[in-house]
This record gives structure tokens, C-alpha cells and sequence, in this order.
């Protein structure tokens, strides 16, 4: 995990990616449709039309567009751009549980419990097949990426590979009286213009989602047996390859990786588990309860930048400036995540809990995840019933400007703090006085205090640490006098 979404509902149905720009959609049980910027981690718009969970949200792969689905029945077209829903598809007779952009056809497929699926003409606004031959809830239907196909997966225990090669032939036009009278057929008995190709069957419960290979014959999918399947399939047939076996609960979703020979899916017993297609063994298993990894990840990012800079040459003395700029920001982020690390080592010691939490508020984070980091020490504080020093954060977030979420918690704890302003242990933390925070011992450094500093990244350690190597850029020697960083010939001209 890069980054972590706050917001007042964490049931979250669907969820899907932006094509090209650093977005992401998530649709919320509340009704709520939201778009975040990943890249910055911050909230950049909602929709708010649905009524009822939203369950299927998907991005046009060119306009700006996207669709959803939810449980009020309806289909609703939206410009991103525009802010604003475009129109809605009504003929769905229960909950909508996916929808999806043909990659080429102005077409939309969706899901739902009516034990349908149907294809509809986003262009013309209309429903232009109707897929029947599932006897229980549908829950999901894609489109193949190059073939004339959609999968789908239901609790009737079967995929089914339906070919919709004749939709292409079929032209919907609001103007023809004819077709509409066929669409209007179509409606109500299901098109002839699909028709099942394949009935795999092999789970002994509910499949929850089936996919297609990118590029292969193949077709994954997942159920409440807690079994990955695999599928091949030719012109004339499709059979059971294998079976992934290793989650403990139902599983979600499965799918494809885009480009690597993997397989990746998700589980109701809180994983992610990564599986080798070739081989059809297990590589990785992600937990949700161990949220640990995420922070590897990142520091390892920012610690290969500091490692990498020592390399850089530029030629003016602006180019210096910005590199040493970049070498302080990346500090920062690489001090910041050390001891989040360290304060996840340490849950039975609350109090060394708190203090980590609240050192990591005062080192230099981009807005958004300052945000992130007082709502965190926030909580830690507020829990450890030291209410005035969580009154600090909360203050401090609020004047961050958060989302609501943020802001209605940090106000909610504002008020119980004002009726008992006391902390119930003492913490080594005093926000009104200025302190740096040395980057080995992860104690504050008051101002007055002796310290010395690392001269590549300038981090910051208590005097003893003198000597050693930098517990944060992991290169240079603590203390050293040592020129510092050169990266072009004019710094020795």
C-alpha cells in the first residue's frame, strides 16, 4: 500500500483506475461516488446521485466519461469534466453489481441480481441486448479486451462465456420505429443478439468474479469454495486447467496481470495473495492486518533517491539548489517512515507509541500526508486518554483544511479535550518548544541542545551518535568534516 484513503464510509464496493491520469475512482455503501488524486493522495471530487450503495464504477478509456452502477437500479453516465451526471439507463430489475466501457463500441455492459446481464448503447441511450441464462445473482460481467466475448460469473455456481459477435451488425437508431419495436422486445423477453458460448462449471459455490486473459485463451475466476480457478478455452470448448488453492475465506475478485504472467486475488479473510499463471503456485501473500509492507515499500523508494543523487552532475548553480532541496525533502519522508516503522515494532509501549506519532508530525510532509500523520497521532493520543495532547493535533489538522471526515473526528475530540484539558501519562514531547528529531535515537533535540549533523543529507543526532554511520541516508559518517554534497564543477571553482 502507497497510499492510504480516509473517509467517512470504509465499505467500499467498487473501485477503478484511471487509464491515463493518476485517478482513482471509489464508490462508497453511502451513495457517494468519490475521485482521488493517488499520486498526491487527495480527494479531488464526488458525485452524489445514487441513491443506495454504489457498487460499479468504471472510466471511459478516452472521454471523460464513467459509469456507474448501483443498488437504487440505476445506470448513471457521467462527464468527470463537466462535473455532472449526463443521463441515466433504467431497465435493470434489482441491485447493479458491475459495469464496464467496451474498449472500442460505444457499449456498456453491466450486472446485477436480476440475474441479467445487459449491454446498452451509451451513444444512443439505449439497452441493445439482454443476457439471460444465469439463475441467480450475476456478480460481474466484462467485456474481452479484443474478442467479440463477455464472462460473467453468478452465485448459480457457473461462468458463462457469451458471444456477442452480432451486436456489431445491430445499428440502434431512436429514429427507427422498427428498431425500436426489436429494442423494445428486446427489453422485455432478452436479445437474440447473444448468445452462450461456454457454461463452466467446477466451483461448489457462488462464483463471485471471473476475468479474461489479455491476451491468452484464458479465463480466471473466483468463488465462495475459497478456489481460484483456471480456464481454457478454443472455438469449439472450455475446460478446467486448474485450481489455486490457499485463501481461507470466499474470494472476491481475481484477475489477470496486464503485463506479467501473474494472477492476483482477493479474499474475504483480509489478503491479496499473488499467484505464478505459468506454474499456478502461490509467490506472495498480502494481509491487511499486517499493513507493514506499504512502508518498505515507500522507504525503499526514497532511500534508493538518496542513494542515487550522490551520481547526479548539473551545470548551474540553481540545478545545486534544487538538488539539495530534493536531498532535504527525501530526509524528511526517509526519517518520517523509519519511525513509523519503529512505532509499529513497539504496540506494548503506548506511551513510546504516542511519542512516535507525534515526533513524526514535525518532520517536513507535503500537505496531504501531514494531514495523515496528525489524524494518526490524533487518534493514538485521544485513545491513550491524553486529551491535551491530542487537542494539539486536532487543532493542528483543522487548520490543515482536511475533508469532512477528518475534520468532523478532529472536532468531536476538540470538544471532549475542552471538558478535561489533562493527559493521563506524561510524554517526552513538548510542541511548544522547537526541536529537531535525531534520526538514530528518535528523541527531540530542543533548541539549545548540542547536536550534531549528517553532512551528505544534514539529518540531525544527538551528540553520542557522532562517529557513526547516518541512521537515515545509511552513507555518510555523523559528524564528519566532510564538504558536503557536490554535484557540479561550479560549487569548487
Amino acid at each position: 500500500m502507497l497510499t492510504k484513503f480516509e473517509t467517512k464510509s470504509n465499505r467500499v464496493k467498487g473501485l477503478t483506475f484511471h487509464p491515463k491520469r493518476p485517478w482513482i475512482l471509489a464508490s462508497l455503501h453511502s451513495g457517494v461516488i468519490q475521485l482521488w488524486d493517488y499520486r498526491m493522495g487527495t480527494l479531488i471530487d464526488r458525485f452524489d446521485e445514487h441513491e443506495g450503495p454504489v457498487r460499479g464504477v468504471h472510466f471511459h478509456n478516452s472521454q471523460p466519461l464513467f459509469v456507474s452502477g448501483g443498488d437504487d437500479y440505476k445506470i448513471k453516465v457521467w462527464n468527470h469534466k463537466t462535473h455532472r451526471c449526463l443521463f441515466t439507463l433504467l431497465g435493470h430489475l434489482d441491485y447493479i453489481r458491475t459495469v464496464q466501457f467496451h474498449h472500442e463500441n460505444p457499449w456498456i455492459v453491466s450486472a446485477s441480481d436480476d440475474q441479467t446481464i445487459r449491454i446498452w448503447n451509451w451513444q444512443s441511450r439505449t439497452c441493445i441486448s439482454v443476457l439471460t441464462g444465469h439463475n441467480h445473482y450475476v456478480m460481474c460481467a466484462s467485456f474481452h479486451p479484443k474478442e467479440d466475448l463477455v464472462v460473467s460469473a453468478s452465485l448459480d455456481q457457473t461462468v458463462r462465456v457469451w458471444d456477442i459477435g452480432s451486436l456489431k451488425k445491430k445499428s440502434v437508431s431512436p429514429a427507427d420505429d422498427l428498431m425500436r419495436f426489436t429494442q423494445m422486445n428486446s427489453d422485455l423477453f432478452g436479445g437474440v443478439d447473444a448468445i452462450v458460448k461456454y457454461v463452466l462449471e467446477g466451483h461448489d459455490r457462488g462464483v463471485n468474479w471471473a476475468s479474461f486473459h489479455p491476451t491468452l485463451p484464458l479465463i480466471v475466476s473466483g468463488a465462495d469454495d475459497r478456489q481460484v480457478k483456471l480456464w481454457r478455452m478454443n472455438e469449439t470448448k472450455a475446460w478446467e486447467v486448474d485450481t489455486l488453492r490457499g485463501h481461507m475465506n470466499n474470494v472476491s475478485s481475481v484477475m489477470f496481470h496486464a503485463k506479467q504472467d501473474i494472477i492476483v486475488s482477493n479474499s474475504e479473510d483480509k489478503s491479496i495473495r499473488v499467484w505464478d499463471a505459468t506454474k499456478r503456485t502461490g509467490i506472495q501473500t498480502f494481509r491487511r492486518e499486517h499493513d507493514r509492507f506499504w512502508i518498505l515499500a515507500a522507504l525503499r523508494l526514497f532511500l534508493s533517491i538518496l542513494h542515487t543523487i550522490p551520481l547526479v552532475v548539473v551545470e548551474s548553480r540553481s540545478e545545486v539548489d534544487e538538488v539539495k532541496e530534493l536531498v532535504t525533502i527525501v530526509k524528511e519522508y526517509v526519517l518520517g517512515l523509519k519511525m513509523e516503522l519503529k512505532r509499529r515494532e513497539t504496540r506494548d509501549d503506548p506511551v513510546r507509541q504516542q511519542e512516535l506519532a507525534a515526533y513524526f508530525t514535525h518532520c517536513n510532509l507535503q500537505l496531504p500526508h501531514l494531514r495523515l500523520a496528525l489524524f494518526s497521532a490524533m487518534g493514538v493520543c485521544y485513545k491513550a486518554r491524553n486529551l491535551a495532547t491530542a487537542y494539539n493535533f486536532a487543532k493542528r489538522l483543522l487548520e490543515t483544511n482536511p475533508m469532512e471526515s477528518q475534520a468532523k473526528t478532529a472536532r468531536q475530540i476538540v470538544q471532549a479535550a475542552e471538558r478535561n484539558m489533562t493527559d493521563a501519562t506524561e510524554l517526552n514531547y513538548d510542541f511548544r518548544n522547537p526541536f529537531v528529531i535525531c534520526g538514530s535515537t528518535y528523541v527531540p533535540i530542543y533548541r539549545g541542545q548540542k547536536d550534531v549533523s549528517c553532512p551528505y543529507c544534514t539529518a540531525r543526532f544527538v551528540p553520542n551518535q557522532e562517529g557513526n554511520i547516518c541512521g537515515v541516508c545509511d552513507l555518510a559518517v555523523i559528524g564528519a568534516d566532510a564538504s558536503g554534497l557536490v554535484c557540479s564543477p561550479s560549487q569548487v571553482r
